[in-house]
Parts: structure tokens; sequence; C-alpha cells
């Protein structure tokens, strides 16, 4: 598992392009978002900051709602599990 920060969090979500009221799951929604950027915070911070330069002010706003849903510390797994069934999705 890794600890990420409050902030970290809320780059992630902000990262999953969605507004977060429209997921009633933000911890999954953040530690899905962590795995696919390989838990990379170079990558999540680039995407963080390509929106601020394309919208500054809907992205001013976005972010304050991430850091306001987002828990002061979290967890986070470091892969992605396998499927406990044995079953394949590919």
């Amino acid at each position: 598992m890794k600890l990420l920060s409050h902030e970290q969090a809320a780059e992630l979500l902000f990262a999953a392009g969605l507004l977060p009221v429209q997921s009633a799951d933000t911890d999954a929604l953040i530690a899905e978002q962590y795995l696919a950027h390989h838990g990379d915070p170079a990558t999540f911070a680039a995407e963080l900051a390509a929106e601020y330069g394309d919208h500054p002010a809907s992205a001013a706003a976005r972010m304050r709602a991430c850091l306001a849903l987002t828990p002061p510390t979290m967890q986070v797994p470091d892969y992605i599990p396998a499927d406990p069934t044995g079953g394949d999705h590919g």
C-alpha cells in the first residue's frame, strides 16, 4: 500500500476528469486513477497543470471540490489485484 497526501489524492480525483459529485465512491476513484497513472505523481501533476493552463477558472473550482472530498491521507494499492475468481477479463 502507498500513503498519499491530501493534495496527491485531490490531484488524482481531479485527473479522473469527472466532477467529484458524479462518483459515489471517491476512494475507489482515487485508487483507480493512482493505478492508471502507474503511481507516478509527475503524470497526474502534469494533467493538473495542463487543465489549469487550458481552463483556469473551472480548474480552480474543480480542485476546491476535490480537496473538500479527499481525506487528510489515504492508502492506495501498489498494484491491481488479480481476479479472485480466476476469470479472464481480456
